[in-house]
């Protein structure tokens, strides 16, 4: 039997990390450890970028101590912004579409959170999981007594119910209910995430190369990074 050539190791040029659950505690603490790993990704060269289900600005804790430079990820790849927070691209929900979205989720009784690229909504910030996302997440939203003025610039929607089983109906009525137009999905058993088809960590390195800083002319080898060590 022949023997197979020796081929050269494949050269990481990029990490992608995700960031609860990966780069900070269930507390939501940036460990050393975390920034110590990323030193050594750049020591080695190697660039290093963030991707998160958040908005981008719930991860402007972590670009001080990182030192991040390279674009951000939010909502998934819903958004991409430069550290400074100056939006790249937007994957938007269609106005017509998160407009049928919303009227479904009030309907039913869910609480509804709504995100553009730079902020989020609520009518009532008593209401179900508020406060605990306002920790994650580090800012503020913006109460107001109506969405329809948003629902041009909806990036991200988030139905809120502790009725678990009203949240997983919901699930499946809205993928039958939207079709191909959106991803629902629970990413709690209490929140029902709705985002464009291609908000996705995976399509987060898919933008054309003029929005993206750290696109390269060689084709990138990407690695996930979830133990950071």
């Amino acid at each position: 039997m022949g023997v197979a050539p020796n081929r050269p190791a494949a050269t990481i040029k990029l990490v992608i990390a995700d960031v609860d659950g990966t780069l900070v505690t269930s507390a939501k603490e940036l460990t050393q450890r975390s920034i110590d790993a990323v030193k050594k990704l750049r020591k080695a060269e190697i660039k290093f970028v963030i991707t998160s289900g958040r908005p981008p600005r719930g991860s402007k804790m972590l670009i001080e101590p990182l030192q991040l430079t390279e674009p951000i990820g939010g909502f998934n790849g819903g958004v991409i912004v430069t550290p400074d927070f100056k939006t790249l691209g937007v994957r938007l929900i269609a106005a017509d579409v998160a407009r049928l979205v919303l009227q479904f989720l009030i309907e039913h009784g869910l609480t509804v959170f709504l995100y553009t690229d730079i902020d989020w909504f609520v009518r009532d910030v008593n209401a179900p999981h508020v406060a605990r996302e306002q920790f994650t997440v580090q800012f503020a939203p913006r109460v107001v007594d109506d969405f329809e003025p948003f629902v041009d610039k909806v990036v991200k929607l988030v139905g809120v119910t502790d009725d678990f089983g009203l949240a997983k109906r919901s699930e499946k009525a809205l993928q039958q209910i939207a079709g191909d137009h959106v991803s629902a999905a629970l990413s709690q058993p209490y929140y029902l995430d709705i985002t464009h088809p291609e908000a996705n960590k995976g399509m987060s390195l898919s933008w054309p190369a003029s929005t993206t800083v750290f696109s390269l002319k060689t084709s990138l080898r990407s690695e996930i990074c979830r133990t950071m060590c």
